[in-house]
């Protein structure tokens, strides 16, 4: 009894290889890749466990609770990267070391602008940037201002030298219509005097 019983639990058994060497498991994002922005996670080697005869490979999950959000570049082919949980039935049967499947290079040009992104994107940064964006805006309508006031104390000052040019001109005329009042009455007074002497020279000559 003991021997059919030993026999029927080896035949519901077997020894079976649930994940085979490069077998594809998952995938991870690559940082500042050169031709490739991610790269498959294949299994390390192959994983031999006992497993149930009428084992269905289709219910199998893989659980990768230590995969990173993603890898930098440059990746080595073979790059050791996470592990994998085997999952049948609810349970955990094997643990897996997954690998980079292929090698990607780093990208200089993308490994600058990734910086520079990641400079910007910190919060004092941001800050800094808006107190030097005020300050450029204020400088900027100061300077608007300022110009502003130079202009209209220069309209100012030539209305001024206008309003006085006027006034120089007008004492001017004034002087003029004086003279020309003085000669009119000298005029005057010459010919009335003429008039006088040539009165008395006829009362002579009769």
């Amino acid at each position: 009894m003991r021997k059919h019983f030993l026999s029927g639990l080896f035949d519901s058994l077997k020894y079976s290889t649930i994940v085979a060497e490069n077998e594809v498991v998952g995938e991870v994002d690559v940082e500042d890749g050169k031709d490739a922005d991610s790269v498959q996670l294949v299994a390390k080697q192959d994983t031999n466990v006992i497993v149930p005869a009428g084992l269905d490979k289709s219910a199998i999950i893989y659980e990768l609770p230590d995969k990173p959000a993603n890898i930098n570049a440059p990746v080595v082919k073979g790059q050791d990267v996470c592990k994998a949980n085997v999952i049948y039935g609810d349970e955990i049967i094997a643990t897996v070391d997954l690998v980079a499947a292929e090698t990607v290079d780093l990208s200089t040009f993308l490994k600058v602008i990734n910086a520079i992104k990641a400079f910007f994107s910190m919060m004092i940064v941001k800050i800094i940037c808006i107190i030097i964006i005020a300050v450029m805006v204020c400088y900027v309508v100061l300077v608007f201002m300022n110009n502003s006031k130079k202009k209209k104390r220069r309209r100012q000052r030539a209305q001024r030298a206008s309003d006085r040019d006027i006034d120089d001109l007008q004492p001017r005329s004034r002087q003029s219509e004086s003279k020309y009042v003085q000669n009119e009455m000298i005029y005057s007074v010459c010919i009335t005097e003429r008039s006088f002497d040539c009165k008395l020279m006829y009362l002579d000559k009769t």
